[in-house]
């Protein structure tokens, strides 16, 4: 029987998987064309499993070798020699597997290379002496990207291209580098004409711009692989598919760990229900993994990003994108962040959203301890296992104002949004979900969907911002009701006026036949 994987590279024979087969016709187009290029995607986005189908497909035609510099030590960067032997003990490994033993004759001859204008002549010696072309794949090459000895490497194959269409040299027919980093953009000193200039020694590269990601149909094909093994399973594969897509966008680690969870975590044929789908982001956030651990620390590490993300994600600034700055390349690069619809930096996925908002909700009850001592109450749930949301943000919104009696104006203002999620998950911890909603027309809006005990609640937060912009969020939360086929809304609205100008009475409105309770702090 075979599985959903999230780690390593996906087999067949092995695992449940997406159907790729168009980015893999896109990938291969550019190899027929004779391109260099890097695929340069976030940690777990499927590189290696893509480089393991291309191989596959193209083995027939072409001698692809396939390497890893994947836990290259140090000391095979220390000088030209030192790299060329690693190189030759990654080649040899390759031939041995493809059974090429004229080729392995052949490239013993590289134990006895030191500089790289020798390695120049014998990948010249090397390609006259195969009879297929050669394509050369090289996986995990961040670790040398920042190391001159890889670049002057790379300075080699670049003078090869250029050589070769002119018709001087001949080389590898395409050459594809794997890795988080954009070889492309990395500079180093070469010399023309006895002349020291930087360049960058990948500016050969075609730009690869072939979407990784996970779209609806490639997630629905992967739930028809899995029902292909587990017929009595019921499932709405396009449902849960748009469901996945809505909480991954796509992000192939998490699309199969979701995917893994529900198939192994719950019982029945009819486990994979939305509200299972749901349980289980619950609880992925719940679990410590390497690539949670990875984004936390991408935030952490780099002070501009974690500015930008905390613009993005808590204050609903609207940043439009652009990799021009270093923070937007950072996060692109990272898979913080994505591109939105309209042309704006958003957070990668929603579980990233709320990873993220989790750990800085975290961070600042560490931080605050005295004003954070918040407590769960039983009272807060009904009979029919409900949640008394009027009595919770009565509750709420008398905190916020103990809170301004106390001269914590500032911190409120800076901490709105964090300081509702902190409250509300004291009371649903454990058996209610919560999520964000962003509304991409009006970016100074944030809707919070919490589902408890399968009912759900939508409350709105917003800032005063005049009673025109009150008047439309209004309707616009109405709509959102009408959407989610719910009856009643609740907005909260923090007023950051100067205390004679606060309008702390709350109303309940009729709009249209939804009921909106608006609380103001």
């Amino acid at each position: 029987m075979r599985e959903f994987n999230t780690t390593g590279t996906c087999v067949k024979s092995r695992h449940y998987m997406v159907d790729t087969s168009e980015k893999i016709e896109k990938i291969i187009k550019l190899i027929e064309r004779e391109k260099y290029f890097t695929i340069n995607r976030p940690r777990q986005y499927g590189k290696t499993t893509s480089l393991s189908l291309l191989r596959r497909q193209l083995s027939e035609k072409y001698l692809v070798l396939s390497l890893s510099f994947e836990g290259v030590d140090k000391k095979s960067y220390a000088n030209s020699a030192a790299f060329i032997k690693m190189l030759y003990g990654r080649m040899k490994q390759q031939l041995q597997h493809l059974n090429e033993k004229s080729l392995l004759l052949l490239v013993e001859e590289m134990k006895h290379l030191e500089i790289f204008d020798e390695l120049d002549e014998f990948i010249t010696t090397f390609i006259n002496a195969c009879d297929k072309e050669v394509i050369l794949m090289i996986d995990e090459c961040d670790d040398g990207s920042n190391n001159d000895v890889f670049l002057k490497f790379l300075g080699v194959l670049r003078k090869k291209y250029l050589l070769r269409t002119d018709d001087l040299d001949v080389t590898f027919k395409s050459i594809i580098l794997a890795g988080v980093h954009d070889i492309k953009s990395l500079k180093y000193k070469i010399r023309v004409d006895d002349e020291e200039k930087t360049n960058s020694p990948w500016n050969i590269a075609e730009n690869f711009n072939i979407d990784m990601s996970f779209d609806e149909v490639e997630i629905g094909s992967m739930l028809v692989d899995y029902l292909s093994e587990n017929s009595g399973v019921q499932m709405d594969i396009p449902l849960i598919a748009k469901k996945i897509h809505y909480f991954t966008n796509g992000y192939p680690f998490l699309v199969s760990y979701l995917c893994k969870m529900i198939d192994e975590e719950f019982e029945g044929d009819d486990k994979w229900q939305i509200h299972h789908l749901e349980q289980a982001v619950n609880e992925l956030l719940l679990i410590k993994t390497t690539n949670f651990d990875s984004l936390i620390k991408n935030i952490e590490n780099h002070e501009d990003l974690g500015n930008l993300v905390r613009l993005i994600l808590i204050e609903g600034k609207d940043i439009p994108y652009s990799i021009s700055g270093p923070a937007m390349e950072k996060g692109l690069m990272y898979g913080v962040l994505a591109r939105s619809n309209d042309n704006k930096f958003m957070i990668h996925n929603r579980i990233y959203e709320m990873k993220i908002y989790s750990y800085l909700m975290d961070k600042m009850r560490t931080e605050n301890v005295k004003l954070l001592d918040l407590q769960p109450f039983a009272q807060y749930i009904n009979d029919d296992g409900s949640l008394n949301m009027t009595l919770i943000l009565e509750k709420y919104t008398q905190y916020l104002k103990d809170l301004y009696d106390d001269k914590q104006n500032d911190f409120i203002e800076n901490n709105a949004r964090l300081l509702f999620s902190i409250f509300i998950k004291s009371i649903i911890n454990g058996t209610g979900f919560m999520y964000r909603e962003p509304v991409i027309s009006d970016r100074r809006r944030l809707d919070v969907i919490i589902t408890y005990n399968k009912f759900k609640y939508i409350i709105e937060l917003k800032i005063w911002n005049g009673e025109v912009y009150y008047k439309k969020a209004q309707g616009q939360l109405a709509d959102y009701l009408e959407r989610e086929q719910l009856e009643v809304g609740y907005m909260i609205v923090h007023d950051f006026r100067k205390i004679q100008h606060q309008r702390f009475t709350d109303e309940t409105l009729t709009v249209g036949d939804k009921e909106l309770k608006v609380y103001f702090v």
